[in-house]
């Protein structure tokens, strides 16, 4: 009876506890996204959405880009990082996408570029 008890009470701990970084659970990086926007011409988006997706926990991270760079707060592991944005320009529309597969992210303060390219989409009635 005691072991089953303390076995309840030790489940009860785990599931109220804290996992925030600053009481000393999960520890996490800061990785920065760099977008070389080298082929896209003259057509450019004002920001991307940039998601960071853990391939062991398929948790994602997004961060929205400020001057070409996105920083997001991620555990570290193996990700996959993908930017995507859209511009309508002269009734037509283009998507704009990079990524980058199984990238291992395990420094503090990294920084990684990633290579964007365009698709014309379709033209806007």
């Amino acid at each position: 009876m005691k072991r089953m008890f303390f076995a309840a009470l030790c489940a009860f701990a785990a599931v109220v506890t804290s996992c925030d970084p600053s009481e000393g659970g999960i520890q996490t990086i800061n990785v920065t996204v760099e977008i070389d926007e080298s082929k896209l011409g003259d057509i450019k988006p004002e920001a991307y959405e940039v998601t960071f997706t853990n391939t062991s926990t398929t948790v994602a991270t997004t961060a929205q880009t400020e001057n070409g760079k996105a920083t997001a707060s991620i555990v570290p592991g193996i990700y996959t990082v993908m930017a995507k944005a859209s511009v309508a320009e002269d009734g037509t529309f283009y998507s704009i996408t990079g990524a980058i597969k199984d990238l291992n992210l395990l420094t503090e303060g990294e920084t990684i570029k990633i290579e964007v390219d365009m698709v014309k989409e379709s033209q806007l009635i």
